[in-house]
């Protein structure tokens, strides 16, 4: 099991509250577009807007893991840097 801390946590809250709505909006305003033009029928309309919430929660967790494996390679290259 992965070691968590509260700040890990308090990221993945900030990474949801700032992308997750966006992410949806956007991808619904996708789905609409194609829609209205006559892209896609109704059917996979409503298909995509129902696989908006588990693609907004991948982008949630993609970003948040993406963001703390990025500030640890950061801290531990100047940790490399000051010891040389």
């Amino acid at each position: 099991m992965k070691d968590s801390d509260p700040v890990d946590s308090l990221l993945l809250m900030r990474v949801g509250l700032y992308f997750g709505p966006a992410c949806f909006l956007i991808l619904t305003a996708l789905w609409t577009k194609l829609l209205v033009e006559g892209t896609i029928s109704t059917g996979v309309f409503v298909v995509l807007v129902v696989a908006n919430v588990p693609i907004t929660l991948a982008g949630i967790a993609l970003i948040a893991t993406g963001v703390s494996v990025f500030v640890a390679l950061i801290a531990l290259g100047l940790y490399a840097l000051v010891q040389s």
